[in-house]
This record gives C-alpha cells, sequence and structure tokens, in this order.
C-alpha cells in the first residue's frame, strides 16, 4: 500500500517538477527536458500506482457486491 502511494506521490511530483520547469524558464533545453522526464517517468508512474490502487481493492468491492 506504502509502495503504491508513492508511485502516485512520485508521478504527481514529477509531473508538477517538469511542468513548473518548462513554465518558469521557457522552452530551454534544460527545461524540456525537465518537462519529458516528467511526462514521460512521472505520468506513468501515476498511472501505474492508481491501477495497483484500485486492483488492491477489487476483492473488497466484489465481497461488497456479493453481500448487497
Amino acid at each position: 500500500m506504502m509502495a503504491m502511494i508513492t508511485m502516485i506521490l512520485g508521478g504527481v511530483l514529477g509531473f508538477v517538477a517538469g511542468l513548473s520547469g518548462w513554465l518558469g524558464f521557457g522552452l530551454s533545453a534544460g527545461a524540456a527536458f525537465g518537462l519529458y522526464l516528467g511526462i514521460s517517468v512521472g505520468l506513468p508512474l501515476l498511472v501505474i500506482g492508481i491501477s495497483l490502487l484500485r486492483a488492491s481493492d477489487a476483492p473488497g468491492r466484489a465481497e461488497l457486491r456479493a453481500q448487497g
């Protein structure tokens, strides 16, 4: 559970850091690379973290449906 939360937070922070670097410095090479890293690393981590979080909750939802 902690790893999933860390992945989600890492994804969000990586994306925000890349975006803020691009907005703060204009489209210089370093900022463009930061934005690229933020999107290419941050977004997949975010998606993987959210999918793992949903998958770990799936058995609980199935039980609730069976009881309901």
